[in-house]
């Protein structure tokens, strides 16, 4: 096979892309056929899993086959590309799947996934490639997994706007310095969220979950509810007994059924909004003030900060 390895770089390239793609294709449609042939009785989760391991296993079969194909077409070192051929695979078909690029889990995307992920092993760990074409194989390697890892978060953001966005309420949110958004939620009719002081937000051994749960101030947003009369009927939900609260402002009441547990309520146009902590000392300044600035906001205002 000596003279196989004198091929030209882009020709062993091309062969090693062609090797990964095409075993992939023909564990995948391996697959298939045994998956007919061998059909599962089972209901739900058991047929699942019975498909999940005949792919599986085809899959595991052409990572394992790509080792002597690559060799006997003339890629050096073929146990290297193939190891790296596999990895890239996986990433590019990965990253890809949360692009929600139009191939998909689609028989194409795996020869396709396969086909980069080989070609880009070899043109890396490949015998024999010069020094820039080498780096430029690495370079290229990382720009596409990155812009697919970036494409990847643009459409989840995207996704997690419109999941925010159909509450159906606006998205109101506090001028509140000092504190961060976690765990925005969204149902019809309503939106919650968080608030937690930025200096318990990041890993810290020293703070313990009381501090944080007793420190987290809770807000929703729902559709103001049709029995809500103020002062004498207070409630936010469908609770049949009437519950009273004290005026505290301009559209802003107050409720506490004892000395931990705090609770503003205020009419924002058509919705109401509450605002709540349990804590040993509520901050009732803060509470208050999330009441009065609270404002609408794109629903990227409320996406996780990045960490």
């Amino acid at each position: 096979m000596s003279d196989l390895q004198e091929r030209p770089v882009a020709l062993r390239v091309l062969l090693a892309g062609v090797v990964g793609g095409g075993l992939v294709l023909v564990a995948v449609l391996v697959a298939f056929a045994l998956a007919a042939a061998v059909p599962c009785h089972g209901e739900g989760w058991d047929c699942l899993g019975w498909s999940l391991l005949i792919g599986f296993g085809c899959l595991a079969g052409a990572a394992v086959a790509s080792w002597p194909a690559l060799w006997w077409v003339g890629v050096r070192p073929a146990l290297p590309v193939a190891a790296v051929g596999v990895v890239l695979s996986i990433l590019v078909g990965w990253l890809s799947v949360e692009a929600r690029l139009p191939v998909g889990f689609a028989v194409p995307g795996f020869f396709l996934f396969a086909l980069v992920g080989f070609a880009a092993a070899a043109l890396v760990c490949g015998r024999g490639i010069a020094r820039p074409w080498r780096i430029g194989g690495i370079v290229t390697t990382l720009l596409l997994l990155l812009g697919l890892r970036l494409v990847a978060a643009f459409h989840d953001g995207q996704a997690r706007d419109d999941y925010l966005a159909d509450a159906g309420v606006p998205l109101l949110a506090p001028d509140l310095p000092g504190y961060v958004i976690k765990d925005p939620s969204a149902a019809p009719g309503a939106f919650r969220y968080t608030l937690l002081p930025a200096g318990l937000v990041s890993v810290n051994p020293a703070v313990d979950g009381y501090t944080v749960a007793t420190s987290s101030i809770s807000v929703g947003v729902l559709r103001l509810p049709a029995g809500f009369a103020p002062p004498k009927r207070c409630n936010w939900d469908s609770y049949a007994q009437d519950l009273p609260c004290t005026a505290a402002g301009p559209d802003l009441w107050r409720r506490s059924e004892d000395a931990r547990s705090v609770l503003y309520l205020a009419r924002k146009n058509s919705v109401l909004v509450t605002v709540s902590q349990t804590s040993d000392t509520p901050d009732e300044k803060t509470l208050r003030r999330i009441a009065r600035t609270l404002a609408p906001h794109p629903a990227s205002r409320f996406r996780p900060s990045p960490s």
